[in-house]
């Protein structure tokens, strides 16, 4: 199927209309700079692949979405991160969103709007299947605690935009969420076919505000 060298894929998308049509979000080995880090795309079933979404040689591809609507809109996360033998340096300049109208064969970075300006490391997303102009977006930022240099960080944890990306604003900065992003995957999000008002484990929306669920 191709792709041998990218090392670790860490999400598989399927065009819903076209089978042929694959993404692939390769995170890379992470033990060095890869070459083959980024956003892979095939048009004939695993034939051939293009990459079509590359940051550095040091960011891999963390998510990869499908608008439920429109399967030329596309978001993507890009994670920053090497692994060695004392430990795992994550986040810099590379992490981000980006977003992609014409089905993968353009890119534009999300920045700024309500997103965190400072260094941002592991980011997972999710497309709302009710509303897909709604995001929800996991950002591991440094909680406003400063780096090992001095450098600032910013607060947050849990982010929304209701406009496809455009903007953005912080729903929450509750610390525990930081273990807690596979729970944002589509399919543990309690939509109940109405966006609403709670996300599984995770907590309970009220007027853009979150509160822990009760046991």
């Amino acid at each position: 199927m191709g792709l041998e060298n990218t090392g670790r894929i860490a999400r598989v998308v399927i065009d819903p209309r076209d089978p042929d049509r694959v993404y692939v979000a390769a995170l890379g080995h992470l033990y060095g700079p890869q070459p083959e880090k980024g956003v892979y795309r095939t048009s004939d079933g695993g034939k051939t692949w293009d990459k079509v979404l590359f940051v550095n040689d040091s960011t891999g591809a963390n998510e990869l979405v499908m608008d439920p609507t429109n399967a030329r809109v596309l978001y993507a996360t890009m994670w920053q991160m090497e692994i060695h033998t004392w430990g795992r340096t994550s986040g810099g300049a590379g992490s981000g969103i980006w977003k992609s109208t014409d089905g993968g064969t353009t890119w534009k970075r999300l920045t700024g709007n309500g997103l965190p300006t400072k260094r941002s490391a592991k980011i997972n997303l999710t497309v709302s299947k009710t509303n897909p102009s709604r995001l929800y977006a996991l950002i591991e930022t440094g909680d406003g605690v400063p780096l090992a240099n001095g450098a600032a960080t910013d607060q947050g944890r849990l982010f929304r935009s209701d406009d496809g990306g455009n903007s953005w604003k912080r729903v929450s900065s509750d610390l525990e969420m930081g273990g807690s992003y596979a729970l944002l995957q589509p399919s543990h999000c309690l939509a109940r076919q109405r966006e609403t008002r709670s996300i599984h484990r995770v907590g309970v929306l009220q007027d853009a505000r979150w509160r822990r669920p009760h046991h």
